[in-house]
């Protein structure tokens, strides 16, 4: 018997409720979609909590939940570290401004500071010459930590390394080298700079918390430090005993793993307890890393097979672990809310008027009812890597905020002084019909668009709710400096000065505060990149940028820009790095499996053909065809491999692409080439490669000439057989296999399409085809490479990856066609060193990487690989899922299932003021 449930087949025979069945991975994906279609928190975070991991990649990220759920006695993937469970997750990118891999003290003044800097510098700009004092006068920049103590919070740090160090001392110190943390480096340094243990306790008497190591350089040089007895070497030479107690532990640069892992499991629960002392509807909590390290899962493991193997094994050079540094900055307002806060009456309904704050401020506008306790909105976005781009989980307001890709910036106290200067924010009227007062003390900023102007006067009279809109009045000081600026010749050639990271701030800020996109995907297009991770995004996007003679890491991939990204856990149901054969079935057909294995759940034996018989699952292809829309597949790669065959096919193991692989198997199954052709006659675009499996054995193919080996023994010709269909359907149709004839196809007078030629051109030809459905469709399209361990290749391809992405954003509507870009799998390379910006990213083109384990290929990487999505109900992707999570939220957003569009809009459009508008006029249409 099958039912329906939740967009997808469910087989009732299945054992409901039982560990890993289609059934639970069904059930997950709907826990994880009922999350995500809750509306965001909006409003003033009170509270604000950073916590820094130092080093903590997306392999350590993965890595430690592993550990952990094998600390529980599990197998571990499954499980989820304490951010993991964050409704939020966006990507960094993490690069200084002089070098591609970046170090902390740039990191921590890009992320706290909201200006990217040089190498090695802290707090300061990068027209500081690195080590040179007179250099760093005038450059200094003020950190979140100063516009939180400006506006009466309380601040603190906390650190499991040196309070001097980088991460730290990005909320605090201005220094022109890193290495200052003593009076002992400083000693022969001219200009007077303080070094930074004299700043934290000379010039910032109002941190309340402070707690780290690095007692040495508070202690004189002749006073014993009271653990590690004489301090002569690292003491203060000017005598001054600048004490307090630290204590120091650090991790990751030592490339031990077992520390590294258990450290980020310790860093879990740190922000566990964060999480628990705190309210989310209060509190903001940011957790992110300034950088990666060059650690990677790889392999084939088995699910279980312990993550660490060897304790306190110092891995190759290929293999590193992370440093943990914890930086909270924890602040309540000394003055209190005003009489519109949380806990108390709502606003007064007498107008309120928005004004600009003073230069000691952070530069954003905010409801003033009396001219004491002003209260300012600030919002933290901070995020970062090791030369890639790394995760960033966050929670609470304002939640929308944070997603998509954010550069380091965040706002000085620097601003516009125009009178005249647009105020933007988001709005929901204030005043009930009876009695005139506000209606609510809560505002839906961010989910409502609005744009209200000031007067000349810089005043607009307006009711509103406690929390204020936001204005951008952070930029510079006037225009004049930041004319200034980008003629200063000690920035670097991209004009990148301040002005520009907090201009680049404002852009993406208001990005990310248009409302999403609420409505039914009449389109999608799901495009796979095979063994695209993070850091080979990072790569190519570098690339892109270098083909363009720039420097590269600045520059956007087509997918970049859109404004939705999360993370997806890869893992097949009995392997921790998975194969494409296990994920295709995941993001395809919304049901883990293992390994080898297309279109078939768990219960399938490898290879065994009578194991599959009952255990096949339908995918968002079969959904969507089902629902009346046409559907197309496109590969740079054959057509019966396991990411296109994931879309129509049900094999016990991947291999069987055609009848020469199945001539010994018994049991009836079908080729994945005979499935393609007649099983799935309304397939109408199929474009990629495998010729040679869809003809007979005796038959010279065109191109290549003899197919003995590989032809089928079956002697049928599935290619005429194709074209016979269409021809007797009555269909317009053509078979291509060369560019000229691909060329000569137009797309409004061809129905359907099977052919092989650029992934650009095939994206086109199959959009313009597909989209003469009224219904709609689906198109899978995919690129692959990385295999060879060919840098060049891989990046190049994608970048044409990209190309193709780009395509079909411009010939669809961001209003109707829903775009998920995502990977199967990562790949085993990371970008490491610390090359200068605008270094060569491949320098040889032919060059293949070496490997610390002989092998006959690469394998795949097995830690979470991006989503990056744009159009209708894309906001569902914004947290860490599993990957099977995926269709689930494809076949939701386009109504390919059993339940009402009607239901879908009740459930979704209720979140924006246009609710009754919408239904109304979709009832009408009904």
């Amino acid at each position: 018997m099958i039912v329906k449930s939740f967009g997808t087949p469910l087989d009732v025979d299945h054992q409901k409720g039982g560990i890993s069945t289609p059934y639970y991975w069904r059930q997950q994906a709907k826990k994880e979609l009922e999350k995500a279609l809750k509306p965001p928190i909006v409003g003033v975070a009170k509270n604000t909590i950073l916590f820094l991991g130092d080093g903590m990649g997306i392999p350590t990220v993965t890595g430690a939940r592993i550990l952990k759920g094998q600390m529980q006695n599990k197998t571990g993937e499954e499980c989820q570290l304490s951010f993991d469970k964050f409704p939020n997750v966006a990507l960094s990118k993490t690069y200084n401004q002089d070098h591609t891999t970046p170090d902390s003290a740039g990191t921590a003044t890009a992320y706290l500071c909201g200006v990217k800097t040089n190498m090695g510098m802290i707090g300061v700009d990068a027209r500081t010459k690195r080590g040179n004092c007179l250099s760093q006068k005038g450059a200094e920049v003020q950190s979140i930590l100063d516009w939180s103590l400006a506006a009466g919070k309380s601040v603190g740090i906390v650190t499991v390394t040196r309070v001097t160090d980088a991460t730290p001392a990005g909320a605090y110190a201005h220094v022109a080298t890193r290495s200052w943390e003593g009076d002992h480096y400083t000693k022969n340094v001219h200009g007077g700079c303080k070094d930074i243990a004299l700043q934290l306790i000379e010039d910032n008497p109002d941190i309340q918390v402070i707690m780290g190591g690095g007692r040495r350089f508070f202690l004189p040089y002749d006073v014993n430090d009271p653990e590690h007895g004489s301090n002569a070497h690292y003491g203060r030479r000017d005598g001054r005993n600048l004490i307090q107690e630290w204590e120091n532990d650090k991790a990751h640069h030592g490339t031990k793993a077992d520390k590294a892992l258990h450290d980020a499991v310790m860093f879990s629960d740190a922000v566990a307890i964060g999480d628990t002392l705190t309210n989310e509807n209060d509190t903001l909590i940011v957790v992110t890393a300034d950088h990666s390290h060059t650690m990677m899962i790889s392999g084939y493991p088995s699910r279980g097979n312990d993550i660490l193997g060897k304790n306190y094994l110092v891995l190759p050079t290929s293999v590193a672990s992370s440093v943990f540094t914890l930086l909270i900055a924890f602040w309540d307002l000394i003055s209190g809310f005003p009489s519109g806060a949380p806990g108390n009456s709502c606003l007064d309904p007498a107008p309120y008027h928005f004004r600009r704050l003073n230069a000691t401020h952070t530069g954003f506008y905010y409801p003033q009812p009396m001219a004491s306790n002003p209260y300012t909105l600030t919002t933290s976005s901070s995020r970062y890597v090791n030369g890639m781009m790394l995760r960033v989980t966050l929670q609470a307001p304002p939640g929308e905020n944070f997603r998509g890709f954010f550069i380091h910036a965040l706002p000085d106290n620097q601003r516009l002084d125009a009178p005249d200067r647009p105020t933007y924010g988001t709005f929901v009227p204030a005043q009930n019909s009876q009695n005139s007062q506000p209606r609510s003390c809560r505002s839906l900023v961010g989910m409502v668009g609005g744009i209200t102007h000031t007067n000349n006067e810089n005043k607009t009279e307006v009711a509103v709710d406690w929390i204020p809109p936001l204005d951008y009045g952070f930029l510079a000081t006037d225009q004049t400096q930041s004319q200034q600026q980008l003629f200063d010749s000690r920035f670097s050639g991209n004009g990148e000065t301040p002005y520009y990271w907090r201009q680049q701030a404002k852009k993406e800020l208001e990005k990310a505060l248009k409302p999403p996109i609420v409505g039914v995907a009449k389109n999608t297009i799901l495009f796979l990149g095979d063994g695209m991770g993070i850091p080979t995004v990072t790569g190519a996007r570098i690339l892109k940028g270098q083909m363009q003679n720039k420097t590269g890491e600045e520059c956007q991939l087509s997918f970049d820009k859109f404004p939705n990204v999360a993370l997806s856990k890869t893992y097949n149901q009995d392997h921790t790095t998975p194969d494409s054969a296990g994920t295709a079935t995941a993001y395809l057909c919304g049901v883990k499996t293992n390994m080898g294995m297309i279109g078939v759940d768990a219960r399938t034996k490898r290879g065994n053909c009578l194991s599959q018989k009952g255990a096949e699952v339908q995918s968002i292809l079969d959904w969507s065809l089902a629902a009346g829309k046409s559907v197309g597949i496109v590969t740079v790669t054959r057509v019966t491999d396991a990411t296109p065959a994931g879309a129509y096919a049900h094999v016990a193991t991947r291999s069987w692409e055609g009848d020469h692989y199945t001539k010994n198997v018994h049991g009836g199954c079908k080729d994945i080439a005979l499935q393609l052709i007649e099983d799935n006659p309304d397939i109408q675009v199929i474009m990629g490669g495998g010729r040679r499996f869809f003809l007979p054995y005796d038959v010279n193919d065109p191109e290549h000439g003899s197919n003995a080996h590989y032809g089928r023994r079956d002697g049928r010709n599935l290619i005429q057989e194709w074209e016979n269909d269409k021809v007797s359907r009555g269909k317009t149709h053509a078979y291509v296999w060369n560019q000229t004839a691909f060329d000569n196809v137009d797309p409004a007078n061809t129905d359907y399409l099977l052919g092989e030629p650029s992934l650009k051109e095939m994206t086109e030809k199959a959009i313009k085809i597909l989209q003469k459905n009224p219904k709609g469709f689906f198109l899978l399209v995919e690129d692959k490479a990385h295999h060879g361990t060919k840098a060049d290749k891989a990046l190049h391809d994608a970048v044409m990856f990209s190309d193709a992405v780009a395509i079909g954003d411009t010939l669809t509507n961001e209003n109707d066609t829903l775009i998920v870009v995502t990977a199967d799998h990562s790949h085993t390379m990371m970008i490491s060193g610390y090359p200068s910006r605008g270094n060569d990213i491949l320098d040889s083109k032919d060059f293949v990487f070496q490997s610390g384990v002989q092998m006959y290929t690469e394998t795949h990487g097995g830690e979470d690989v991006g989503i990056f999505a744009r159009g209708p109900m894309s906001h569902l992707f914004k947290g860490v899922h599993e990957q099977n999570y995926i269709p689930h939220v494809m076949a939701y957003a386009s109504c390919v299932d059993n339940n009402k569009c009607y239901n879908f809009l009740l459930q979704n459009l209720a979140l924006t003021p246009y609710f009754i508008v919408i239904v109304s006029i979709y009832l009408f249409i009904l």
